[in-house]
């Protein structure tokens, strides 16, 4: 190998936007790649969840399967990998999304495309997250209905779009102390109102 070949090494190495941009010109001229470099340059690339991703998105334009376990540690690329590279669940990947109750909705809304038990306890965690899922699911979300019952907010969303009316006993206690300490509360004010309609 000639010095010019192990300087452009060496620069591959160091940056991996570089090692992405001969990566992605080596794979249209296939027949005129030194086979070296782009071994190198690929070896970069994953070892970084973002080239990763770019590389089967922009240039491979679907399955990446050697990439998959540098995409499985970072919860928005592994996340991204499945809804719009695989188009399906990215197993390998669900342990790390379902500690998080965000990526846990989305990818049980967009990817699952159906109720993901794995992700509910970190659903169940967040008010905003654990309504949006029962939604989701179209019926009540036993196990988030602790956390909805901490916002105002979303409890009445609840009452309104998934209950239908009077939240179960727990929650609309606690609607009754919200309403003690901040009587001008809108959503506290919108489920009494509807309670008291659906009477």
């Amino acid at each position: 190998m000639n010095i010019k070949n192990e300087q452009f090494l060496k620069l591959i190495d160091q940056y991996p936007d570089v090692a992405f941009s001969y990566c992605s010109v080596a794979n249209r001229f296939a027949d005129k790649i030194n086979k070296k470099i782009f071994d190198s340059a690929e070896s970069v690339l994953l070892r970084d969840p973002k080239y990763c991703y770019r590389y089967a998105d922009e240039v491979i334009r679907g399955r990446w399967k050697k990439a998959e376990n540098t995409l499985s540690k970072d919860i928005d690329f592994a996340y991204n990998y499945a809804k719009n590279i695989l188009k399906k669940r990215f197993l390998l990947a669900e342990n790390l999304i379902s500690q998080d109750p965000e990526y846990s909705l989305y990818y049980a809304e967009f990817v699952v495309k159906k109720r993901w038990m794995k992700g509910e306890q970190a659903i169940s965690s967040n008010p905003a997250f654990a309504y949006k899922y029962a939604e989701f699911i179209k019926k009540r979300f036993y196990k988030g209905e602790e956390a909805i019952g901490d916002s105002p907010e979303y409890s009445f969303y609840y009452a309104q779009n998934i209950i239908h009316g009077k939240l179960p006993v727990k929650m609309h206690s606690k609607m009754i102390a919200y309403a003690l300490d901040n009587p001008k509360n809108e959503f506290i004010n919108k489920y009494f109102q509807l309670i008291k309609s659906s009477a």
